[in-house]
C-alpha cells in the first residue's frame, strides 16, 4: 500500500468553501497538519490499523489538539472526503454544463475527475476500497450525484428535466456505475491511462452498457402497459386451418 507520492491535502484558495472561509486561519493550518498525517499513514497502512496516537506523532500535537477539532479518526477521515468532494465538483462547475452534450464534452469532464482521484488517489482508494472507511465514501457518490443531476436539468427535455423522481433516478444511477468503475480503476492501480478510462466511461454514458458492448438488442413489437394500467386482454388468434390436399388417383 506504499506510494511513491502523496499528494498533500490542503484548501486550495481558488476551490476553498464558504465553511472553510469562515473557519480561523489558526483552526484551519491544524486541521491540514492532521489531515496530511492522516494521508501519508494510509500510504504506509491499512485505515483501520491507524491510532490517534499515530495521528497526533506524525501532525506533531497533542492529543487534547486532536480532540477539540476531531471526536475520533473517522470524523477527521470524514471532513476530509467532504472537502475532496467539494473541491472536484466546484472544479466541475466552473465549465457550465451544455444544452447538447458531445462525447469530447463528457470525456473531458471526466478526465477532470480522474485527474483529482489519481492525485489524491491514497484518500480515494482507501473510501472505496477499504471497508473501515467505506461509509465515508458517501460523500464522493453525492458528489457525483450532484453534477449528474446539473446534467440533466440542463440537457434534459423539460419534460423530464421537472420530473424530479426520474432527474434523482437517472442521477444516482449514474453516480453509483460511475462509482463502481473508478473503483475498479484504483483497485487495478490506475494502469489504464485516464484519457482511455474517460472515454470509455463517455462512451458508456452516451451509448448505455448494452451499445458500447456491441450487443444488439430488439425492441418489443408490442409494448406492454404501464405500472398502473389496466391490462387489455389479448384477442384470441385466429389459426388458419390449411386443407390436407389429396393427391388424385392414377389410373
Amino acid at each position: 500500500m506504499k506510494d511513491s507520492a502523496v499528494q498533500p491535502f490542503a484548501f486550495n484558495d481558488r476551490w476553498e468553501s464558504a465553511r472553510a472561509n469562515q473557519v480561523p486561519v489558526r483552526i484551519r493550518r491544524t486541521r491540514e497538519r492532521l489531515s496530511n498525517a492522516l494521508i501519508a499513514l494510509l500510504s504506509e497502512k491499512p485505515y483501520d490499523q491507524i491510532s490517534v496516537q499515530d495521528l497526533v506523532q506524525r501532525a506533531g500535537v497533542i492529543r487534547g489538539t486532536f480532540y477539540l477539532h476531531f471526536g475520533e479518526k473517522n470524523d477527521l477521515f470524514g471532513y476530509i472526503m467532504r472537502e475532496a468532494a467539494e473541491e472536484f465538483l466546484g472544479l466541475l462547475r466552473t465549465a457550465p454544463v451544455r444544452e447538447e452534450v458531445t462525447r469530447d464534452w463528457l470525456s473531458e469532464r471526466y478526465e477532470l475527475i480522474l485527474q483529482h482521484i489519481r492525485d489524491h488517489s491514497v484518500l480515494y482508494r482507501t473510501a472505496l476500497c477499504e471497508p473501515g472507511a467505506a461509509p465515508y465514501a458517501v460523500h464522493f457518490s453525492d458528489a457525483l450525484q450532484a453534477f449528474s443531476v446539473d446534467s440533466v436539468r440542463a440537457s434534459a427535455p423539460e419534460s423530464v428535466g421537472k420530473d424530479e423522481d426520474k432527474v434523482l433516478m437517472i442521477a444516482r444511477f449514474c453516480a453509483a456505475g460511475l462509482t463502481g468503475l473508478w473503483k475498479w480503476w484504483l483497485e487495478t492501480g490506475m494502469t489504464v491511462p485516464i484519457n482511455v478510462v474517460a472515454t470509455q466511461t463517455a462512451d458508456l454514458m452516451m451509448n448505455g452498457p448494452l451499445v458500447s458492448a456491441a450487443i444488439h438488442t430488439v425492441a418489443p413489437a408490442r409494448l406492454r402497459p404501464s405500472f398502473g394500467s389496466a391490462a387489455k386482454p389479448e384477442k384470441p388468434r385466429r389459426v388458419r386451418r390449411l386443407k390436407a390436399r389429396v393427391a388424385p388417383d392414377t389410373p
